[in-house]
């Protein structure tokens, strides 16, 4: 994908968010904001799994080191 539509697509997508009443109007394009639910959706449930499931200090994957170092922040504010 090139800059300009990633560009165009962010921006879209973070107007999407701020105004719901976009999600009601009958837009040609109404499966992008379905996917793009379906896509935040199905991250916030692999990071709920991760948080029930990961070992302090024994990261897995990604997610665990993002979670470990969110964990320090916290603690440390």
């Amino acid at each position: 994908m090139s800059g300009s539509l990633r560009l165009l697509c962010v921006l879209f997508l973070k107007i999407y968010d701020t105004l719901p009443l976009l999600r009601r109007l009958p837009l040609p394009f109404q499966k992008i904001f379905k996917n793009y639910d379906a896509l935040k959706k199905h991250t916030r449930d692999i990071i709920a799994e991760h948080k029930q499931t990961r070992v302090l200090g024994e990261p897995r994957d990604v997610i665990d080191c993002y979670l470990d170092e969110m964990e320090k922040v916290w603690c440390s504010s």
